[in-house]
């Protein structure tokens, strides 16, 4: 690599950065299934249902202004240790996005019993 300037080195170290961040794609699925008694002389009965959420970063060279320690730039001898704070900042701040974005999901999942159909669900609205 040829040398660089200060902010070369700033848009290069950004730029193999959010290439990795890019990579990031989490999908959570939440499945439940509800079983219901049958009575007398009928077999139980279940209904399954799922939901799923999908979290996907793209390529935000923006999360790691400021990541490249101040030690390493145009004209400067690179410290191992400026290197290592380099990569330990842009961890710290690729977590901190991914945390940031990803959250809870929430589902309801009600059960529906068979009298609430002639109830509940009538013409006359819910009770």
């Amino acid at each position: 690599m040829a040398v660089m300037s200060s902010s070369a080195l700033d848009t290069w170290f950004k730029d193999a950065a959010a290439v990795q961040l890019d990579t990031f794609s989490k999908t959570i699925t939440v499945t439940a299934t509800v079983w219901r008694q049958g009575s007398a002389g009928t077999t139980s009965t279940s209904t399954t249902s799922s939901t799923s959420k999908n979290w996907s970063l793209g390529k935000i060279t923006s999360v790691f202004n400021g990541d490249l320690a101040s030690g390493l730039g145009s004209g400067k001898v690179a410290q191992s240790s400026d290197v290592a704070q380099s990569v330990a900042n842009a961890v710290r701040s690729a977590v901190d996005k991914i945390e940031s974005t990803i959250g809870n999901i929430s589902w309801d999942a009600r059960v529906c019993h068979s009298s609430c159909h002639s109830s509940c669900h009538s013409s006359r609205g819910r009770r």
